[in-house]
This record gives C-alpha cells, sequence and structure tokens, in this order.
C-alpha cells in the first residue's frame, strides 16, 4: 500500500469524526451567547415588521393582486441575491483551497460547496425546510395578512412563542428555566394586548369595531386558518432548521431555502397561470405599491432579514429566538402609526412595555452563563443524526 493511499484512508476516519463532533455540536445549547445574536434578532423583527407595513398598504391600493404573485415574485428576488453571494464565496473557496499546501484541489473538490459536506438527514432537512415550510410560511402568512383582519392575524401571532418552546423540548429536550419563562409570559401578555386579542371574541366593543372589517363570510376563515398554518410552519421552520445553520453558512442555507422555495412556489404558479396571467395583465392591478412591496420583501425581507434570523439561531436557542418575534406587534403600531396614520392607545403602549421587559429579560438570562446550568444537554452517546 502506497503512502498515498495510507493518508488517504487515515485521513477519513479524522474526517467523519470531526463531522459528527460539529453535528453533535449543533443540537447542543449555546453556553453563552454573545451579544450580536440578540442584535441580528433584533433587527430582524423590525425588517419584518416594516414589510408587514409596506405589503399592508399593498393590499390596500390594490385588493385584486393574488398573494402567489407577490409570493414568487420575492423569492425569484431573493434567489437572484443568495445566489450571487453562493457564486462568490464558491469562487473565493476554490482560490483558497488551490493555494492550500495541505491538499490538492482534485481532492477537496467535493468541499467547495458546503452543502456536500452535510450528512445526508441534514441534506433532506435542508431541502424539506426550503420546499416545504418556506413556500407554505410565506403563502399563508400573505394570505392570513390579506383574507383576516389585523387583530386576527396579529393575535394568532402571540402563539408563536409558546409553540416554538414546545416544539423545542420534545425536539430537543430543551428545558425553560424560570427566568425564561418569566420572560415568555411577559412577552406574550404585551404581545396579546399590543394586538387586543380581545377583539376576536367580541363585536360589541365600538373601539374594536374599527378593526373587524370583513370578519364574516367563508373569506374571513380561510385568513384564519392561513394565519394559524403560517404560525405552524414558521414554529417547525424556526426549531428545525438550527442544526442546519451551526454547519453550514447562513447565506448557503437561505440559498438552498429560496432556491427549492422558488421551485416549489414555480409549480404552484403554473398550476394557476391563468389567474395570474389575468391579474398582471389588468390595469391598475401592480400598483406601485404592490412593486415596492415585491422589491422590500425580495431583498430585505427574505434577504436581509432571514440571514439575520439564521445567524441569530446559531447562537441562540429556539424558544429565546422566538420571544423576540413578539416585538413585531410593537413595530407594526409604530410603523402603522408612522406611515399609514393609524393610532396607538394608551393600553397599547402599557403591552408594549410588557414585550420589551419580556425581552430585556431574556437578553440578559441568555447572554449569562445560567442557560448552560438551567439547559439539559443531549448525553454524548446519542447520535445527532438519528434525531429528527
Amino acid at each position: 500500500m502506497s503512502a498515498h493511499t495510507k493518508s488517504t484512508s487515515s485521513s477519513m476516519p479524522f474526517e467523519q469524526a470531526s463531522k459528527d463532533d460539529a453535528l453533535g455540536a449543533a443540537l447542543q445549547p449555546p453556553k453563552a451567547s454573545s451579544l450580536r445574536y440578540h442584535l441580528a434578532l433584533g433587527a430582524s423583527q423590525a425588517m419584518f415588521s416594516a414589510s408587514m407595513t409596506i405589503v399592508r398598504a399593498a393590499y390596500r391600493s390594490s385588493a385584486e393582486v393574488s398573494p402567489i404573485v407577490i409570493v414568487w415574485s420575492r423569492l425569484f428576488i431573493s434567489t437572484c441575491l443568495f445566489t450571487g453571494i453562493h457564486l462568490f464565496r464558491g469562487q473565493r473557496r476554490r482560490k483558497e483551497i488551490a493555494l492550500s499546501t495541505i491538499a490538492d484541489f482534485s481532492s477537496d473538490h467535493a468541499h467547495v460547496d458546503e452543502f456536500n459536506g452535510l450528512s445526508r438527514a441534514l441534506k433532506i432537512r435542508c431541502i424539506v425546510l426550503g420546499a416545504v415550510c418556506n413556500t407554505v410560511n410565506l403563502l399563508a402568512a400573505a394570505g392570513g395578512l390579506k383574507y383576516s383582519n389585523a387583530v386576527t392575524a396579529g393575535g394568532i401571532q402571540c402563539a408563536v412563542p409558546p409553540v416554538t418552546c414546545v416544539m423545542a423540548y420534545f425536539v430537543y429536550g430543551e428545558m425553560l428555566p424560570m427566568t425564561k419563562v418569566v420572560a415568555l409570559i411577559l412577552a406574550v401578555l404585551g404581545n396579546m394586548i399590543m394586538t387586543q386579542i380581545w377583539c376576536m371574541f367580541t363585536t360589541t366593543s365600538d373601539h374594536c369595531a374599527p378593526q373587524q372589517a370583513s370578519t364574516e363570510g367563508s373569506t374571513y376563515y380561510f385568513g384564519c386558518l392561513c394565519a394559524v398554518a403560517s404560525v405552524t410552519v414558521w414554529c417547525t421552520y424556526l426549531v428545525f432548521q438550527r442544526p442546519v445553520v451551526q454547519v453550514l453558512p447562513s447565506s448557503e442555507f437561505l440559498f438552498r431555502s429560496c432556491i427549492y422555495g422558488l421551485c416549489s412556489m414555480s409549480l404552484i404558479a403554473l398550476c394557476m397561470w391563468t389567474m395570474i396571467w389575468d391579474e398582471i395583465t389588468t390595469p391598475g392591478v401592480m400598483s406601485p405599491n404592490v412593486f415596492v412591496a415585491i422589491g422590500f420583501s425580495g431583498v430585505i425581507t427574505s434577504g436581509l432579514a432571514y440571514y439575520l434570523v439564521s445567524l441569530g439561531l446559531s447562537g441562540v436557542s429556539p424558544s429565546a429566538a422566538a420571544i423576540y418575534f413578539c416585538s413585531q406587534s410593537v413595530l407594526v403600531c409604530v410603523f402603522s402609526t408612522i406611515f399609514l396614520g393609524e393610532g396607538m392607545s394608551l393600553l397599547q403602549a402599557g403591552g408594549g412595555l410588557l414585550v420589551v421587559a419580556g425581552m430585556l429579560l431574556n437578553a440578559s438570562m441568555n447572554s449569562s452563563f445560567l442557560n448552560e446550568c438551567s439547559t439539559r444537554t443531549l448525553p454524548p452517546e446519542v447520535d445527532p443524526r438519528r434525531l429528527p
């Protein structure tokens, strides 16, 4: 046996062990979260809230536009964006491998794309998250925003943090210490006050009357169903992407997620091509606000905001990250007051303070080593590749 064969065979167990160690570390909760992860999650919520305000304005100006048009265009723009980043990173990695003195280009060609270095289970997970979760979440969120009302959509969004915590517990065994429970209660309670969730169950309050437009008929209940589906799929997307983004760069994960989502969305668009063609060719449907919403959602929301979420999840547990999504109600109220002329009551301002208090408590708790002492970790003998 030649020396080259021996060195190759001896390096294979080392590469496999390194890959297994990386996969095992991906499922471990962070020992201490850096401030940049929390800042990334906070900034992403500001972008999501701005996107909701802009899309809402687009639906106001053109009620005939379909969510399919907005979602497909959004995915197309974000796919082009991340494709450019993917090609740039690939070219840079090829140069690094070509100049490396450890291995030649031909032996490491398969590792130019980090996706090829993932296990089969993580590859399948990445494909499903992009093709199914990303597409369904975007379609359901757009449908809930269009066919229901702001109170209903915002009230159902209050379920994101607790549902994410429950999923994280059953999937990863992540426990909730008392400090995190208090932060979760404050954030969810403040979110419910901000969205005035009680307006979903009353029709006699004059204060709720302006927000309860179009609450009759099958269209409204379809919007409620879309909002529930969006929350469920989004929580699944948050929880199950964490092992992937800890071994795969966030930009590479989003490149795969967007391109698989675009393929799924293209199949849906082909099935409804006649309706879509009538919409885009009808004068007045594709208003300037619609193009602004598509551009902002494609570049800022699906591009930068999703990147910040993946970056935050690489260093913050899913349950801790979910609390930040309560801030969307605060920011939407602020943006709607400034840009859409909608007011904010004193009660809603108090709910916003509760949300901020919960997020600050959550950030201070996760930035310390209390998370290491209060969270159950996976035993070393568990093979992370066999986990869901």
